[in-house]
């Protein structure tokens, strides 16, 4: 079976969604993952089904909103649950729960004691729980117990000096869903203590990439492959030239490693 592969509306978040879209559907994508945030584009089911039929491509997949989205108010139970919402009126088939930051403690002590009642809300959108940065004060190793099902982003993965491929073969029942991006490993400025979070165009750092997808094509990985990428990785901003280069490449690196 074919992997779909999608990108994530992360990469060109100051470009209105129309733009995206076109973008998208220009270079061959297989669908995107729509990422809920302040904006109202984002946040409008008619709209985005109309972006849908109009570009030929879909959002197949919500990456919940996050603790800087206060549309919802400052209840984060209130965020996911819109999220959902959203999700089941386009029809997307999946939505990424993202680890916690400052913000969101409450809520996600709330979903590791409720998360059923999250799943049950979702359906028939399936829940991946993702993987965190290290900062997060979660370790790698415990997260992957909390959930049976999650999202394996491979910058994350960086950030713990890990190896994407090794943390994928000890999940990979669970693992439904992947965000992939490059890392160089380095360092953050005001925290030299740790990796930085990096998301750069697949094959530009020091991620074992190739050898990643080999192995999911190996192990029969079914599920949506999503681009996730940094907007200086697309170098956003620049001519649409240059951005839609920038996308190709990293859809290329994906297609021709998993041949």
């Amino acid at each position: 079976m074919k992997n779909k592969i999608l990108i994530s509306t992360g990469g060109l978040y100051l470009y209105g969604l129309d733009r995206f879209f076109e973008l998208s559907s220009e270079v061959g994508f297989d669908g995107i993952e729509l990422v809920i945030d302040n904006t109202w584009d984002n946040r409008q089911p008619e709209y985005i089904g109309r972006l849908e039929r109009k570009h030929k491509i879909k959002a197949l997949s919500i990456h919940s909103a996050m603790e800087f989205v206060t549309s919802y108010g400052k209840d984060p139970k209130v965020r996911f649950e819109e999220s959902a919402k959203i999700a089941k009126e386009i029809g997307a088939k999946v939505i990424v729960v993202h680890p916690y930051d400052s913000c969101d403690r409450k809520f996600y002590a709330w979903i590791k004691r409720n998360y059923q009642e999250f799943i049950e809300f979702a359906k028939p959108v399936k829940v991946f729980f993702e993987n965190p940065t290290s900062r997060r004060g979660l370790k790698q190793e415990k997260f992957f117990k909390y959930f049976p099902s999650y999202t394996l982003d491979t910058s994350h993965i960086a950030t713990t000096q890990r190896d994407p491929v090794d943390v994928y073969i000890e999940n990979k029942e669970e693992i439904k869903h992947i965000h992939l991006s490059d890392s160089d490993f380095a360092k953050r400025i005001k925290r030299p203590d740790l990796i930085d979070d990096r998301h750069m165009l697949p094959g530009t750092g020091k991620l074992p990439l190739k050898k990643f997808l080999h192995t999911l094509k190996e192990t029969n990985y079914l599920g949506y492959i999503v681009i996730e990428l940094a907007p200086e990785s697309l170098e956003a901003g620049g001519s649409d030239k240059i951005v839609l280069k920038n996308m190709q490449k990293a859809l290329d690196f994906v297609r021709n490693n998993l041949k």
